[in-house]
């Protein structure tokens, strides 16, 4: 079962307006694997893949939930601001302290029920240790002050590592640098919502057990990228790539016509963890992140067969019909291991080289049972031994989700707004019970 309906659009790609797409899931049909609905019923197969967007716009959550009622009366949205202390009295979130990032100023902001933190894996971890809320002999290390001594903050930071394998391509089918420039597809993008600047560039999903894994729920995950040609300046920019890394493992890159696409090989369940922790007191310090990927050699096996899987998916009858063909990075500090997929050893050199975030952490403020000690949050998403202050975002998550956790975000904040109404109710009640006695 699945929604159909809600504030956020769910659009499936259209296939038939994708060669590669189409050939690369007709492939997936002659490897025996089922194609249909991965966010449905189906627990193993492919599909094509699913987007916030609609007649070609992308649906952020500002255009779902709060454009809609920023003209509300009740509604204040401080824009270049940023909170620095979460303040609290007796063991109580009062308000907050932020602070212009142009001009300086400083507002104090009181609560009239309570604080709800919403800053996400890296800036909610960061903002609690600031406010004193952490563990004691991290935060006494930095000078703050303690107001509540909570192991787990910053802590249990996970993410889905993904491993870019690149295909050359003959056939003119994938998006390039000249295409998605070209006058044709601005008109076709400007005048219908259709062609390569109408999505996100991922065109096919697929979903599998993981070889001699017996567990239900950790699987390899793929995406098909219609990329040919990539832009390194962009590219590296977002993944911190070395120039002399990002040619080797996506080679041409200078050719706005390269023809070609990309597999990213993910596991989804992975099992080492990192951690968010201060560098200073001062808030506009940045936090240390330490993701520490790879740190089990659990996820290494797994992304090892994560990429022995990707160059099967990419090698089928009908993606070879188009020319394609697997680049094997020749990275020089690998050199001492036989480039090719048959050597474990080349493999995770290579998965060690150009492995990059799915940009989907969580974890860092888990929320459980109040007998562990290093959880966070109670089941209603309070801070524990803190009243009145409420984290909703994804560090939230005691684990990390399968696939991309946005929709579990939005999943969390819709619940949680409904705890926030249901204790508003229940102390409105209180409030009436004692003034009629």
């Amino acid at each position: 079962m699945r929604g159909k309906h809600g504030p956020m659009p769910v659009t499936e790609f259209d296939t038939s307006s994708s060669p590669l797409a189409s050939a690369f899931l007709e492939g997936m049909s002659s490897l025996g694997i089922k194609i249909g609905d991965l966010n449905g019923e189906l627990e193993n197969g492919a599909m094509p893949s699913q987007s916030n967007t609609w007649n070609g716009w992308r649906v952020s959550v500002v255009d779902a939930y709060l454009d809609s009622i920023l003209d509300m009366a009740n509604i204040h949205l401080l824009t270049s601001t940023q909170a620095v202390q979460i303040v609290t009295e007796n063991r109580r979130a009062t308000g907050v302290l932020a602070v212009n990032l142009y001009s300086g100023v400083t507002y104090h902001i009181d609560a009239a029920c309570e604080v709800v933190l919403s800053a996400g894996v890296i800036g909610t971890p960061h903002l609690l240790m600031l406010s004193g809320m952490g563990p004691r002999k991290h935060l006494a290390q930095h000078g703050v002050p303690v107001v509540a001594d909570l192991p787990g903050v910053g802590q249990n930071l996970r993410d889905h590592l993904t491993v870019p394998l690149y295909f050359h391509l003959d056939a003119p089918v994938s998006a390039t640098t000249t295409k998605v420039r070209s006058i044709a597809e601005i008109w076709k993008y400007a005048t219908k919502g259709k062609g390569f600047l109408a999505n996100s560039g991922v065109e096919s999903l697929v979903r599998l057990p993981v070889p001699g894994d017996n567990s239900t729920h950790s699987k390899l995950y793929f995406m098909l990228s219609n990329l040919g040609s990539v832009n390194g300046d962009l590219f590296s920019s977002i993944t911190n790539f070395r120039n002399d890394t990002f040619q080797e493992t996506f080679p041409d890159t200078k050719n706005d016509s390269k023809e070609g696409f990309i597999i990213l090989a993910s596991c989804t369940q992975p099992l080492s963890k990192g951690e968010v922790l201060l560098t200073s007191p001062n808030p506009m310090a940045a936090p240390l992140i330490d993701p520490n990927y790879l740190s089990r050699q659990e996820d290494v096996k797994c992304l090892i067969k994560a990429m022995k899987t990707a160059a099967r998916l990419g090698s089928t009858k009908t993606v070879r019909d188009l020319g394609a063909r697997l680049h094997l990075p020749g990275y020089e500090h690998c050199s001492n291991f036989s480039q090719s997929l048959e050597d474990d050893k080349y493999l995770e050199c290579w998965l060690r080289t150009s492995a990059i975030t799915a940009y989907h952490p969580v974890g860092t403020c888990a929320m459980g049972s109040n007998d562990d000690p290093v959880t966070v949050l109670d089941w209603r998403l309070r801070v524990r031994g803190i009243k009145n202050l409420r984290v909703v975002d994804s560090s939230s998550f005691p684990h990390l989700t399968s696939g991309n956790p946005h929709a579990a975000v939005l999943m969390v904040a819709e619940r949680a707004a409904d705890f926030i109404l249901e204790d508003i109710k229940r102390q409105n009640a209180k409030k009436i019970h004692r003034s009629s006695h």
